[in-house]
């Protein structure tokens, strides 16, 4: 039995491991068990359809000014501005073709997950990243001003000073903006075969050169003065590093890394991670 992914704009791709075996034989086994509308089974073959590939967008959480002494505002988000209704958080679009005043610090994580899509029968909406108010949105929310501190302290290097009165974009970015766990296939917890075939769902998409170029293309928002820290889940952040690593770009954003926020044994300390 074999899985494949019917892509919008990219085509159907077979979902293979690093020695390119198919998935788990249990695994695929509950996914043609399930009712779900977005799955065609034939010829003993597995397809995800292509109803099911909806982009959750990049976003800004948060906007903060910085007021001196290790000091921030933030600020609320305008009512006018692209937000994001059905949001947990005061979301607001990161459009490639805006030029943000102030400074950018972007988060990357590595695809949505559960709460980032309302799924209703035949439809799969999407909404923002990092949604789960007890894991990973809750974490970013509760100690992103405490990783501002410590760049403000010059904890961590970063490339500029905070200047007074200067402007805080906090942005979320994914690197594929889909579904890659399948969660509301087979709606299963993220462990163990799980997380490995959310893994392998990963690679192949970003193996689709296309993929990479579109996620260049939000990176190249970002400036020199600007910083980017890759947060992507630890199996596949070193993946994802080794190409941050090596872009193109004639104005780099600062890189650093660190844990993905929903690491349990980050909790609480999370902003302590990043270097």
């Amino acid at each position: 039995m074999n899985l494949y992914l019917n892509l919008p704009s990219y085509g159907t791709i077979p979902v293979v491991n690093s020695k390119n075996q198919t998935p788990n034989s249990n695994v695929l086994t509950q996914i043609t068990s399930t009712t779900s509308p977005f799955i065609t089974k034939a010829n003993g073959n597995i397809t995800i359809r292509q109803s099911f590939w909806q982009p959750v967008p990049n976003v800004i959480r948060y906007t903060y000014k910085y007021l001196g002494n290790n000091q921030f505002q933030r600020l609320h988000t305008d009512p006018h501005s692209n937000l994001i209704t059905n949001s947990n958080f005061p979301d607001t679009v990161f459009s490639n073709s805006v030029t943000y005043s102030g400074r950018l610090i972007g988060l990357i994580l590595e695809s949505p997950h559960e709460e980032e899509y309302h799924s209703i029968l035949t439809s799969m909406i999407p909404i923002a990243p990092a949604q789960s108010q007890n894991a990973t949105g809750g974490v970013i929310d509760r100690e992103i001003e405490k990783l501002l501190e410590i760049f403000s302290l010059q904890q961590v290097a970063i490339p500029k000073t905070f200047q007074t009165d200067e402007i805080i974009h906090i942005v979320i970015l994914n690197p594929i903006p889909y579904q890659t766990s399948l969660f509301h296939i087979h709606q299963r917890a993220l462990k163990g075969t799980y997380c490995t075939l959310r893994n392998n769902v990963w690679k192949c998409i970003w193996n689709i050169p296309n993929v990479r170029s579109d996620f260049h293309s939000v990176l190249n928002r970002f400036s020199s003065n600007d910083i980017l820290i890759n947060c992507c889940t630890s199996q596949l952040q070193p993946i994802l590093h080794t190409w941050l690593q090596n872009l193109p770009h004639t104005s780099a954003p600062h890189l650093l890394k660190g844990h993905h926020p929903s690491t349990l044994k980050m909790k609480g300390r999370w902003y302590q991670t990043i270097n």
